[in-house]
């Protein structure tokens, strides 16, 4: 197929790759940051750069990534944004580059393994940037409850730090998923 692992276990920049995404007419921005198991690249005469993002998943059986999103609800949601977020990440890495995404399947029975590629349209993509977009207002908001069952305790520093958003509570030194007062 030609393509050629560029980069294994790539982070994005400190500060995150910043996004706007317009959610009711208001133009909602944050950080986005995040590590990719794997980001390949190939380049052809009919279809340009392609990188193609891979996030490795070991379990029971292979997954499908075209669960990550449930077209057919009413409205359709997403119930898993990493890839589409990782698509946001991968944009930095060769601007302009094409963006394929999928899981590497390394399920316990050997002849399931391999990738999964996602497919998923344009406007699905938009709605996942939507949905991210609807979560960081929530969170700004201290509306944590469509969360769902999440402590804002918990919540890793770095990640408000990318939200822009105060701690819930400032006393709180959360460190390795332990709690301890300050």
């Amino acid at each position: 197929e030609g393509w050629r692992t560029i980069h294994v276990e790539w982070a994005a920049p400190e500060a995150g790759v910043p996004v706007t995404v317009a959610v009711d007419g208001v133009q909602v921005s944050f950080a986005l940051g995040g590590r990719m198991d794997r980001v390949d690249r190939r380049e052809t005469p009919a279809d340009g750069v392609e990188l193609r993002v891979l996030d490795y998943k070991a379990g029971e059986k292979a997954k499908e990534p075209a669960k990550a999103f449930k077209a057919n609800a009413k409205p359709p949601r997403w119930e898993d944004l990493q890839l589409p977020i990782y698509r946001r990440l991968a944009a930095v890495i060769e601007p302009g580059a094409t963006i394929r995404l999928g899981w590497f399947n390394l399920p316990r029975a050997v002849e399931d393994a391999g990738i999964a590629s996602a497919v998923w349209s344009a406007p699905d993509l938009a709605l996942a940037d939507e949905t991210a977009a609807r979560a960081v207002l929530g969170i700004r908001a201290s509306e944590f409850e469509a969360l769902g069952n999440v402590d804002p305790r918990k919540l890793s520093p770095a990640l408000l730090a990318l939200l822009d958003v105060a701690s819930p509570d400032p006393e709180l030194e959360i460190e390795s998923g332990e709690e301890s007062e300050a």
